[in-house]
């Protein structure tokens, strides 16, 4: 047995986690969760929003254009953080 299943209880990994899936039994890990996400927002700013829109929001945060893509970003990565409190879990009986 590697640290890996040292550190499951029935196959569920107890780290933090995002995603469960109750069916196969796996977890997507927060931290990957909050990359994708920011990494979306990021393509999203690219490749949808048109410059006078990009404008609009840097001005609205009082930012540069390239600061603003990245402050949309982190708060889009940071928007799952919210995973860490116990009411995102209240409906998995496991942790109750």
């Amino acid at each position: 047995m590697g640290a890996v299943e040292d550190a499951r209880l029935r196959g569920i990994d107890l780290g933090v986690w995002a995603e469960f899936d109750a069916v196969t039994w796996t977890s997507y890990p927060l931290l990957f969760r909050m990359l994708h996400d920011a990494a979306v927002a990021a393509v999203l700013w690219d490749r949808f929003l048109s410059s006078s829109q990009r404008a609009v929001i840097a001005e609205g945060l009082g930012v540069g254009e390239e600061q603003a893509r990245s402050l949309t970003a982190l708060l889009a990565g940071l928007r799952e953080l919210g995973k860490l409190s116990r009411s995102a879990y209240v409906h998995f009986d496991l942790f109750l």
